[in-house]
């Protein structure tokens, strides 16, 4: 039985696996070649048609999903080396189940609907729940084309993705249907087979019908597309989103004072420029702030001083004696909205931080900020990998929080990874939130491709619900988005400053 499991691809099931691979990484950021998406199937579903078994399918699937999943999440090895190989592996899977579903129903009347459909069903299954990883979706990269990106104020993004894979089932088709001369059949080198094939019933048309609806929904794009004006109604609120920058190594080691006034002193010439809101990024402060009073103080100080309002990205948590010199700590990793007035002087240890708005993360990262089972042998080894590396293990926080800002506006905060999950955002809207903000830490990806992925997630945010986004990362990139998805303010990579811009409720 292991013996018919086992891979038996060929050399033309391989490099097509790479092309697909290679066309998928193309298709996101840096590289923004989004059009790469209508066609990044067509090598392995051309091979799919060639094969005797549907084991041969899959694992060419496998394959492709190995090397476009390590082409597009590769930094992640600069956090953890053993996490990405394990969740590459565990994507790469999703590619192989939809093309050995693909070799089996080609043939089907309706496979122009039902394999789209089971390619948004498997991308929806890996963005929900407990460990939920919306990343690469298809959809994503089309939002490269603004009028596509419209679409998904009211699409969202999964339609997307069922577009650009019936495109690409379209070319497919259509390449299988019409004659090809000999010379360009050696460069479609998938097309390669040792029995004949039967052209496909309808090619053409699914062709022409993909194409067809691309061109709608483009239309469509145009049509939706919101006015310059419409952005900027209701309540203006200036905001800086500040960037620290500061590298892991030197994260880690500066004292916390140095910290403070690093960014206190970006916060105060912000402030100078008009800013009455600063963002500061995730854990911008590493340390359970109700257990440093002299560093609340000064913060609440700063605000009092100013006028100004403070939204911190601090560790938060509880430390718990478990007697015999022995102590853990419960950890969360959250946001705190500072305002003028807010508490008087802290001289308890650890301090009452309940005059403070506050968020802790719900969504953590899996493998990164938690560990499934993670209290139970083998799984806590892995917690001490973590650990040991300078990251944290944290507890869930248990409810959204709608932060009240000045002049009464209303946002909602994301930390890091949870810019990902479009939902969130959703339910921050219809709880009352005039605009979205993102505080994140993106040191631990270095200077790789991650940034600007992760920007795009903002991007997205901003369009599907209408409304401003401001995102704040420790090393970059800083930014604040309109509702159009237009990126007015951006810094660059790991470069110490802020961008400031004024932001717009929407409410009449």
């Amino acid at each position: 039985m292991i013996r018919n499991l086992r891979p038996n691809l060929s050399r033309s099931d391989l490099a097509a696996g790479v092309v697909s691979g290679v066309l998928y990484v193309l298709a996101f950021p840096p590289f923004e070649l989004w059009f790469a998406s209508l066609f990044f199937l067509v090598p392995i579903f051309a091979r799919c048609t060639r094969h005797q078994s549907f084991r041969q399918s899959f694992w060419t699937g496998f394959f492709a999903g190995l090397v476009g999943w390590c082409g597009l999440i590769y930094w992640l090895c600069h956090a953890t080396g053993l996490g990405m190989s394990l969740l590459v592996c565990v994507l790469a899977l999703y590619w192989g189940v939809f093309l050995a579903i693909a070799g089996r129903f080609r043939t089907t009347p309706f496979r122009w609907i039902f394999l789209p459909l089971v390619w948004v069903i498997l991308e929806a299954a890996r963005s929900v729940g407990y460990l939920a990883f919306a990343w690469g979706l298809v959809g994503q990269s089309l939002g490269s084309f603004s009028l596509l990106l419209n679409v998904t104020s009211v699409t969202g993004i999964l339609p997307l993705s069922g577009l650009a894979i019936l495109v690409n089932l379209g070319i497919s088709e259509f390449l299988e249907s019409v004659p090809i001369p000999n010379r360009l059949k050696k460069l479609l080198f998938f097309l390669k087979s040792s029995s004949p094939v039967s052209p496909p019933v309808h090619g053409p048309a699914i062709c022409f019908l993909a194409i067809l609806i691309l061109g709608v929904a483009t239309v469509c794009g145009l049509t939706w597309t919101v006015a310059p004006e419409d952005t900027r109604k209701g309540q203006p609120l200036r905001i800086a989103a500040i960037q620290g920058n500061y590298p892991l190594d030197e994260k880690l080691e500066e004292d916390i004072d140095a910290t403070l006034n690093r960014y206190l002193d970006l916060s105060r010439s912000a402030r100078e420029e008009g800013a009455e809101l600063a963002v500061w990024p995730e854990s911008a402060l590493t340390y359970p702030l109700r257990y440093w009073p002299g560093v609340v103080n000064r913060l609440q100080a700063f605000c009092d001083e100013t006028g100004m309002y403070l939204l911190v990205g601090s560790v938060d948590g509880n430390q718990i004696n478990l007697g015999e010199k022995r102590e853990r700590w419960t950890l969360y990793n959250s946001a705190f909205l500072f305002r003028p007035g807010a508490m008087k002087e802290a001289e308890e240890y650890p301090c009452d931080l309940s005059p403070i708005q506050r968020y802790d993360k719900i969504h953590l990262v899996p493998w990164g900020e938690m560990v499934p089972l993670g209290r139970w042998w083998p799984f806590s080894m892995i917690e001490s990998v973590i650990e040991s590396a300078g990251g944290g293990i944290f507890e869930p926080g248990k409810e959204i929080t709608i932060f009240e800002g000045p002049h009464g506006v209303k946002f909602g905060v994301s930390i890091c990874f949870e810019s990902t999950l479009s939902g969130l955002a959703r339910q921050q809207r219809e709880l009352g939130a005039d605009f979205l903000v993102n505080i994140t830490n993106d040191a631990w990806f270095k200077k790789s491709t991650a940034p600007y992925q992760h920007l795009q997630h903002c991007v997205f945010r901003a369009v599907e619900n209408r409304c401003w986004v401001v995102r704040a990362a420790n090393t970059g990139f800083s930014a604040i988005i309109d509702p159009r998805g237009e990126v007015v303010a951006c810094t660059s990579l790991f470069e110490r400053g802020y961008v400031i811009e004024t932001v717009y409720s929407l409410r009449e």
